[in-house]
Order: C-alpha cells, then structure tokens, then sequence
C-alpha cells in the first residue's frame, strides 16, 4: 500500500535500530521499506550475541547490511568494557568457531585478573551441593546461568530446604506440565488408585501392557462392573493372550511394590522394567525431565510426598517474589542477556544439555549447523556476562555416559581446573 508506506517514511525519515540481530526477517523487511525514501538508517547489532532463532530472529541481516543498502558503512566497536582481559581473550577464541558471522575480534579495556576454572565434578547431580554451598558462602553478586528452566530445579529445591536466600530472575512452569513430568506423575497417582480408569487409558501403551485400545477400554468396563482394580480386570478379560495377561500382572506387581518404596527407585522402575524409558526412545524424546525428576526425588520417602514436592515447587515459584536483598542469582542464559555480574558460574556444561544439539558430522545439514552456531553464541553470551569470575561447571560423565562438552574441549587449553574432590552429591550414585 504506497499511501500508507508514503506516510510512515515521511513521519519517520531517521530509523534507529537497536538488537539488530534480534530482529525478525519480516521486520528487517519492513525497515528496509521504511528506510527506502531517505536512506537515514542505522541499525546496531551483534550477530555474535544473536540467541533468539525460536523467536524468528535473523542474524544474517546483519551480514548482509551493506549487500541490501548500498553505500553503507560499517562501524566496528570491538571493545569490551564489562570482563577481565582473560575472559574477554577466551571468549573471543570461542567464538571464532563460527562461520555466520563478520571477521572481528574483541579486545579488553580491563587487565588479566582472575584465571578461569571449570570444576571438575564427578557427575551433573553433584554440582547441585556444590552450587548450594556458594550459595552459602559467596560475598560478591554471583550468578548461576543455565540453558533451560528446568535445569536449575534441583538446586532451587535444595536452597529451600536449607532456607538459603536467592533471587531468580523469571521462571517458566512449562516443566510441571510437560508430557514426560506428566505421563510419570500419572504412573504415581495410578499406584496410588488402581480403580482410576482414566489414569489408565492415559498410561496403559506406555508401559508395555501391549493391549490394544478395545482390550484396555474393556478392562475398564470390568473394572468399573465389579468395583476392582483395573488390572485385576485383565483376569476377566475376553481375548488376551498369555503374554500380555502376563504383562497385566507383571504391571500390577510392579505398582503395588511402588507403594513400598522411596520415590527414586520407584522412578527406576517406571523407566526401565515397566518400559517407560523405551517409549521416550522411541518417540524421539528427551530423557532430561526423567533426570531432574530423580534429582528432587532423593529426598522424599514415598509417592505422595514426591508428588506433594512438586506441587509445592510449583505453586512456590509462580508466587515467589524477587529477594532483591540476595546478591545470589539464578537466571537462564536468555534472561541475562545484556546484564552483567561478578562471578558467574555456568551451569551442565556437557553435551545434550549445553550444548542442547551437537554437530559432529561435515554432512550435517545447513539448518543443524545453524543451530549448532546459535548454541555456540549462547555459551558465548553467557561467558562474557562474568566481570571478574567465572566458573564452568563441566561433568565428565552424567547418568554413566561421557558427556563432556565439545565446547569445554575447545576451551580446555585456557581453563583452569578447580578440583573439588571433597564435594561430592549424597545423591551421585
């Protein structure tokens, strides 16, 4: 419509865009138009800070500014004013790695202080007890930065047990009601009430029963005629054969002996002998809700007092307030973009968690190697929120798999380590 794009580009000769890299095709489009008329644009971005992908941000405009606006200039502002020498000559290192981005390099305006450290842990639970110890201790504003949400449940569950102060900067309860988080409480609650056929027909294919739909749904209709549990309806049930009787009762075995145990062995036994693990395998889903489930189940005593944890967590964080008083933070990495803190420890540096996705393959495809930048710009950020400390916490083996991290390898040479054998998890066996 050219009376109205007429209209915006004479009210708006001058366009100044901040977070350039933040912003959308479809937006640098309409900029582009706006721009058009006078040529009065200037946009200010950093490709290599540009983490938003699942919001449509689109990097490449800055790359190919001066392509789309001819005449243009690019100015380069290479000094960091926020990290120590050390973590601003580390990070610049790291991020050479990319290839979508302008050739520059940043350089510090501050000296060499503090040497950086990656502590050496024996595997992902202990840097639980580990972060709640410098919870207890720390004396300067510290932050903990982690990729995802949920990543930081088991400390935050640890820091209210032992009633230790801390602020968290925004929380998403998407955990509570993920499919997996829900698919085992179910399980639980299904333990918990063998009669409740509706919990059943949610569980029943997920843990290798091997009936059919018709099969489960007549097991309900016995159950609801004769006021028994669900499973004990399988012995009256027309047209199962012996192996999947079999598994009916095997099912019910395994949740009556649920009711006697502490809540991790009860997750172990929903993710291995009832099946549940190779359903998640199968339907190409992470494992990682399992493991911080483990992690807030050791503990609790019995089923209902697992479940009541994760109510309690869950009603605790959407009505937390800010302690503005606490100089100990918790924050994703996204939330902390454009901040800035003392120390900084960087939480689950190994593979499958950060990096969420690795690329190891040269045939890997232009949309994986995309996203395998956008996961290297992430840790950069993050690294460069330190201003004197920083600390990465890089486990060498999580749940029995060596998952040290491909960007702690390429690091390694400039890290220090900070051997804390004498911190260990109660939880880590």
């Amino acid at each position: 419509h050219e009376d109205v794009r007429t209209h915006f580009q004479n009210r708006f000769p001058y366009i100044c865009v901040d977070e350039a890299q933040d912003t959308s095709k479809i937006q640098h489009a309409i900029i582009q138009l706006l721009a058009r008329k006078t040529g009065n644009l200037f946009m200010v971005g950093d490709e290599d800070q540009s983490i938003y992908g699942f919001r449509a941000a689109y990097p490449e405009a800055l790359l190919n500014f001066t392509k789309e606006h001819p005449g243009a200039k690019e100015l380069v502002m290479d000094q960091n004013y926020r990290s120590n020498a050390r973590i601003v000559a580390v990070a610049d290192h790291f991020i050479q790695h990319n290839k979508l981005r302008h050739r520059k390099h940043m350089v510090p305006t501050k000296a060499e202080e503090e040497e950086i450290h990656y502590i050496s842990l024996k595997n992902r639970a202990a840097q639980y007890t580990y972060l709640r110890k410098v919870a207890q201790n720390h004396e300067v504003e510290t932050a903990v930065l982690y990729r995802d949400n949920e990543s930081v449940l088991p400390l935050i569950d640890q820091l209210e047990r032992q009633q230790i102060p801390y602020r968290i900067k925004s929380t998403d309860m998407a955990f509570f009601t993920h499919r997996v988080v829900t698919d085992v409480t179910n399980i639980m609650r299904f333990a918990l009430n063998p009669y409740d056929t509706e919990l059943f027909l949610r569980i029943y294919f997920k843990c290798q029963t091997y009936l059919k739909k018709n099969q489960a749904q007549q097991l309900c209709r016995i159950s609801e005629e004769r006021h028994i549990p669900v499973l004990e309806a399988a012995e009256y049930a027309e047209g199962l054969n012996g192996m999947v009787l079999g598994k009916c009762r095997a099912f019910a075995t395994h949740l009556r002996n649920m009711l006697k145990e502490a809540p991790s062995r009860v997750l172990f036994r929903i993710e291995t002998p009832l099946g549940y693990g190779e359903y998640l395998e199968r339907n190409n889903m992470d494992d990682n809700k399992l493991f911080i489930l483990k992690m807030l189940s050791y503990e609790e005593v019995s089923i209902g007092s697992f479940l009541g944890r994760l109510e309690y967590l869950q009603n605790m964080l959407r009505e937390k307030r800010p302690d503005y008083d606490s100089n100990f933070i918790l924050s994703t990495i996204h939330s902390s973009k454009g901040l800035e803190y003392e120390e900084v420890y960087l939480m689950d540096v190994c593979d499958g968690v950060f990096p969420d996705k690795v690329v190891y393959s040269k045939k890997a495809t232009p949309q994986e190697k995309k996203e395998f930048e956008e996961e290297r710009r992430l840790f950069y950020v993050a690294v460069t929120r330190a201003k004197k400390s920083l600390y990465l916490s890089c486990e060498g083996m999580v749940q029995g798999e060596n998952r040290q991290s491909v960007f702690w390898a390429e690091l390694k040479d400039y890290l220090e380590p900070l051997e804390l054998s004498s911190i260990s998890s109660s939880n880590s066996t």
